[in-house]
């Protein structure tokens, strides 16, 4: 990552993976969604196991983790995903290890820096 290609390079290897895994799949996800290389799948629990599989066997050089949820909220980008009845509903998302803490102004950093922090 770093290059200015490297979104456009993840997007079309994603979209070739999605095509190809999607298609071989027994049991099809009911939503697959994706934000350059993440992706939000939900499937049956069942099929949890093939469909990691399947994707991680894509690619030698591609390994996907995952996340269940869990008490019915699922961590996605920055934020979180949980089950309201029967619709999904989403809320931001700070991570545990998440300090809070922000570059004082007055630090040594680029101007730039301090002010994209904001």
């Amino acid at each position: 990552m770093g290059s200015p290609a490297s979104p456009i390079v993840a997007h079309l290897v994603m979209e070739k993976l999605l095509d190809t895994c999607l298609e071989k799949l027994k049991t099809k996800p009911t939503i697959v969604t994706k934000y350059v290389d993440d992706l939000f799948v939900i499937l049956e629990t069942s099929a949890i196991h093939d469909t990691l599989t399947m994707f991680n066997s894509f690619s030698d050089n591609i390994k996907f983790t995952m996340e269940e949820e869990s008490n019915g909220r699922i961590p996605y980008l920055n934020t979180i995903i949980y089950r309201n009845n029967d619709r999904l509903e989403v809320d931001c998302y700070q991570k545990p290890t998440a300090s809070g803490r922000i570059i004082h102004f007055f630090s040594k950093h680029p101007k730039q820096m301090i002010i994209n922090t904001a």
